[in-house]
């Protein structure tokens, strides 16, 4: 029917006969899904086609090849949807079988996979460059980048390195300035927190230094001010 140009016919047919169906005959079902699949397909409705596809599977498949076909079947249409996460993660299932190297479908799951992992880290990619511009403005981290500009996941692993020494060192000052018993130990604390404040290449911790500096100064001031007779 379908290569007679009658494939909507066939559909509708195919469609109604799965609704009065007798569910504890599996075999005639089975065979009802295959056919409802091929329509689908060969009329381009690709969301249709899975979801058949996803009822057939339900009812399993006598041979571990067929399962694997099936998968592969269901990725494809995955990934001619846009949905490449959906896809991996049906191509991952493929790779890890014990029984993928006895089967006919590794090439195209290969390259199917490669293609999908593409899509993929685009679509991450875009993500992660949006989310790492965001901080990197929010803590206002100055980055030095050379000539050759480093990809989104070198810049992001480099931005929190610097987020993470600065938070450290910082929190270090702070101990420091709670911890310091004389003049010259707080003056010391003052003496870096300010250089600190100045060179240090996170716009967040350098504002959070001259907050605690602030502090300092004026508590060191009070605390060791001469006694008038």
């Amino acid at each position: 029917m379908c290569q007679a140009g009658k494939a909507r016919q066939a559909r509708t047919m195919l469609a109604d006969s799965l609704s009065h169906h007798d569910s504890n005959k599996q075999t005639i079902k089975k065979r009802l899904l295959d056919g409802l699949f091929y329509v689908e397909l060969h009329l381009g409705r690709l969301a249709a086609a899975s979801f058949v596809l996803e009822q057939r599977r339900a009812l399993g498949y006598g041979k571990p090849e067929l399962r694997m076909d099936a998968a592969l079947q269901a990725a494809t249409l995955l990934a001619k949807q846009g949905k490449a996460e959906q896809a991996r993660s049906e191509l991952l299932s493929l790779l890890y079988n014990p029984k993928l190297y006895e089967w006919h479908g590794v090439l195209n799951t290969l390259s199917l996979y490669v293609e999908v992992e593409n899509d993929c880290r685009d679509a991450v990619d875009e993500v992660l460059s949006k989310a790492s511009a965001a901080e990197i403005k929010k803590f206002g981290i100055l980055l030095r980048l050379g000539e050759k500009k480093p990809d989104v996941r070198e810049l992001i692993s480099i931005a929190n390195t610097m987020f993470s020494s600065a938070s450290q060192t910082y929190s270090q000052l702070l101990i420091r300035g709670l911890n310091a018993a004389s003049k010259q130990e707080h003056e010391e604390v003052i003496r870096d927190l300010r250089r600190f404040a100045k060179e240090e290449k996170v716009g967040f911790f350098r504002a959070q230094a001259k907050e605690a500096l602030r502090e300092l100064v004026k508590r060191t001031a009070g605390r060791f001010v001469r006694p008038r007779f």
